[in-house]
């Protein structure tokens, strides 16, 4: 069986992967670690690349200790899941697993197991998420408000906030709203159900803009205050409303091609 360094995969291709220590002067192309098996799609798309050991403590011990950086990484596509769990049970027996005194892999099965696509019934969704919810203690949530407060340090914030700039480049920028124009969040004529009205109503109850609200005054200072943050900033000056018979929106200069002045109410 063949394998290839680094070989790109196209889309919606199943295929198996070996990891490998660093190459030594014992072993040229690095030492097998692991064996697994991928596939290319939108949502798994790389799992070669992952380096998750899905609870392998072993494996995680070897990532460490070499650096994701050093992994070495080889493929073979397959034309079939079926294919890729064959070849990935001979693989495994073909290099054997350390845990049984045959080989060097830390995989803790023969491999095969497992199915992509995989979906859970809906008595399992359910089950689980009562299982989750019970474990959302209050003390539990305010733990972990805690730990991602702690971790968004300023420095944090700000590389976020660089990385964010530089992911939108203009052209993308343009791209989007090329994409997104004329279209709608939600579709045209919906209405909630009685039911998603009132599971909402229950829900914004009590919170800070919820319609019946407490809302204290509004004291001189921040009457003042909220003056002089409007000073300046954004308003519909200049912008008029426009429409194409079906969306309704404003703006601020030419009219598109396809819309005339005006609003449907």
């Amino acid at each position: 069986m063949t394998l290839v360094r680094h070989k790109l995969k196209p889309k919606k291709q199943f295929y198996i992967y070996v990891h490998c220590r660093p190459a030594t002067t014992q072993h040229q192309y690095g030492e097998p670690f692991y064996v697994g098996k991928g596939h290319n799609t939108k949502r798994n798309r790389g799992r070669a690349y992952y380096f998750k050991g899905d609870g392998n403590k072993h494996y995680d011990h070897v990532v460490v200790k070499h650096g994701k950086e050093n992994i070495l990484i080889y493929t073979r596509n397959c034309v079939s899941e079926q294919q890729a769990h064959e070849h990935e049970v001979w693989m495994i027996a073909h290099i054997g697993r350390r845990d049984k005194g045959l080989g060097t892999l830390v995989n803790m099965t023969d491999g095969g197991d497992g199915a992509s696509g995989y979906k859970h019934t809906p008595e399992f969704r359910v089950a689980q998420s009562k299982r989750v919810r019970a474990s959302m203690t209050p003390e539990r949530r305010a733990s972990i408000s805690e730990r991602m407060s702690a971790s968004m340090t300023p420095e944090v914030r700000v590389a976020l906030a660089e990385k964010s700039r530089a992911w939108w480049t203009p052209e993308r920028r343009a791209a989007q709203s090329e994409k997104m124009f004329g279209k709608r969040i939600t579709p045209l004529g919906y209405k909630p159900t009685p039911e998603k009205c009132a599971a909402h109503a229950e829900f914004m109850r009590g919170k800070k803009y919820a319609l019946g609200a407490i809302h204290l005054p509004w004291t001189p200072e921040h009457r003042a205050a909220q003056a002089e943050r409007m000073r300046g900033g954004k308003s519909n000056t200049g912008h008029i409303w426009i429409t194409d018979g079906v969306i309704t929106k404003m703006i601020k200069g030419k009219i598109p091609r396809g819309w005339k002045k005006g609003r449907i109410l």
